[in-house]
């Protein structure tokens, strides 16, 4: 199913590059996929919050489509190759997938929700393919206003469910995109794991200005010497006893040394700093040898240790 689903995905990204290819939003006597109609956006300046997830999930360094004029921080752990002004990510198990387009025009001056049905309808051109979009929630990035909504329905005959969002400036620049997850083997999989990991991205979204267009911000990097070289300054990755491990591998596997030298990292043990138990991780980069303090359980800040820096390419082959 995933092949199939990539091709759907550049296909539709194809078409998308000129707005002029967006379906027009009139019957056809063809047969059409099933849609729920799309009422209209709620403008409001505020967003919806949604629930916390137990694991905050990892994201990486920020990523710019200059032509597209936006920028995302990508989660981690998602395997894919951001191009032009569109990206693709599916997880190791090619269950989850996410897609992210935008543009710096709206020739045919369509609003958000025609925008996103127009997508939508092309990516869900199968026989049996439907969809079935629930209530609005608004969104803004940078001020400009839109909405999610959930999605449910049939892909390539496997049940998925997923979210969609769309927010558009003024000037007709706008932003959307959609994840999924198949639940044919796990039901729960989008709302358990997926679900967070597209809010985390859609909450890092911007949109760049002209002046912005070779924008590509590189990881935060930590001015304090101490931060993961001690026990009292440990990098927080967070996780908790479930998935701790999994949270600092996927930091471990973005971090690269000075001018982005690749490094090797391995898990050496545990020690007790006060009360809290600390994870202790050794790292090579060009030939030295150095050691990282871990913490799982406290909130999560994350940083680039001073003389580190992240990789260009955040997107992870797998965890």
């Amino acid at each position: 199913m995933t092949q199939k689903i990539i091709i759907l995905l550049l296909t539709l990204s194809l078409l998308l590059t000129s707005c002029s290819a967006l379906p027009a939003l009139q019957p056809e006597p063809s047969p059409s996929p099933s849609a729920t109609e799309l009422p209209a956006p709620t403008v409001t300046p505020t967003i919806t919050p949604t629930a916390t997830p137990t694991l905050s999930p990892l994201l990486g360094s920020e990523q710019a489509f200059p032509a597209a004029g936006y920028s995302l921080r990508l989660p981690l752990g998602l395997i894919g190759q951001p191009q032009d002004g569109h990206l693709t990510l599916t997880d190791p198990s090619q269950k989850i997938v996410f897609f992210v387009m935008g543009s710096r025009t709206n020739p045919r001056s369509l609003n958000n929700a025609d925008l996103l049905e127009s997508a939508l309808l092309l990516f869900f051109t199968g026989n049996n393919d439907t969809y079935t979009a629930g209530e609005q929630r608004p969104i803004s990035i940078d001020g400009s206003e839109g909405f999610t909504t959930d999605l449910t329905g049939v892909l390539l005959n496997d049940p998925i469910e997923g979210q969609a969002f769309v927010v558009q400036k003024e000037d007709g620049q706008f932003i959307f995109g959609f994840g999924f997850a198949n639940i044919s083997q796990e039901p729960t999989l989008w709302q358990a794991k997926a679900s967070d990991m597209f809010a985390a991205m859609l909450q890092s979204a911007h949109f760049l200005s002209p002046e912005q267009g070779n924008a590509n911000e590189a990881c935060d990097i930590s001015t304090d010497p101490t931060y993961g070289y001690t026990e009292t300054n440990p990098i927080r990755v967070g996780g908790g006893v479930t998935g701790g491990e999994t949270h600092a591998g996927v930091y471990f596997e973005n971090l690269a040394g000075p001018d982005g030298h690749a490094i090797q990292f391995s898990h050496t043990g545990s020690i007790l700093s006060g009360d809290v138990t600390l994870e202790v991780y050794e790292v090579i980069v060009q030939e030295q040898t150095l050691i990282f303090y871990v913490d799982h359980f406290s909130p999560i800040q994350l940083q680039a240790p001073v003389g580190f820096t992240c990789l260009e390419a955040i997107i992870q082959d797998s965890l």
